[in-house]
């Protein structure tokens, strides 16, 4: 029986997955996080009606043929239904579950371009940067999938090089380092280095 369903099944699943978290995984990306902190509260509630209102318009374009092939049976009714709509049903449903990521990534976008404005109006000071250090240290240990021993410290240059040692490769310091070179410049570093016994490398932000 499921398999006389598995490819209905994957085409829903598919269509669900596909729009519920691209958008989202969008929303986190650098790129997505600087377009969602330039767009408006308003436009971002008119999206989110355009999204509900095609939702419903394509539901109903989908759901009523589909609902009246049933009548003949539910194996040969959703038989007769072609995959792409219910592709398409499923991509309907994915579009409104994504609504809450992409409100989500919106207001954490909007929380850092506001931190970045007030670093903007205000010269940053080495204890900024040790705090940023700091709290630096504490996400690595939250999101690491496994313990690892690792120091981050401010110094050099008059407190303008973030050093990070310890359990840690130099390819992890470069990506880091790019993902976070705007924070890095508003807090005034020159580079970041990071040291695992011999290796040592860095990178300049």
């Amino acid at each position: 029986m499921l398999r006389e369903y598995a490819p209905f099944i994957a085409a829903l699943l598919a269509g669900g997955l596909s729009v519920s978290l691209g958008p989202t995984m969008l929303g986190r990306s650098a790129s997505g996080r600087a377009r969602l902190a330039r767009t408006s509260g308003s436009a971002l509630a008119f999206f989110a009606v355009a999204a509900v209102a095609i939702a419903v318009a394509g539901a109903y374009w989908t759901i009523t043929p589909l609902l009246g092939a049933l009548d003949t049976g539910p194996v040969a009714g959703i038989g007769t239904v072609s995959p792409v709509r219910l592709f398409i049903i499923g991509a309907l449903v994915g579009l409104l579950f994504s609504l809450p990521g992409v409100g989500l990534a919106w207001q954490d976008a909007r929380r850092e371009a506001e931190k970045r404005s007030k670093r903007k109006d205000a010269v940053a000071t080495k204890d900024d940067r040790r705090a940023f250090a700091e709290d630096l240290l504490r996400q690595m240990h939250d999101v690491s999938p496994r313990p690892r021993e690792l120091q981050v410290s401010v110094g050099g240059d008059g407190g303008r090089v973030l050093t990070l040692e310890g359990d840690i490769e130099p390819e992890e310091v470069e990506r880091l380092t790019a993902a976070l070179r705007q924070d890095l410049k508003d807090l005034g570093f020159k580079r970041v280095e990071g040291a695992n016994g011999s290796k040592r490398r860095w990178t300049k932000v």
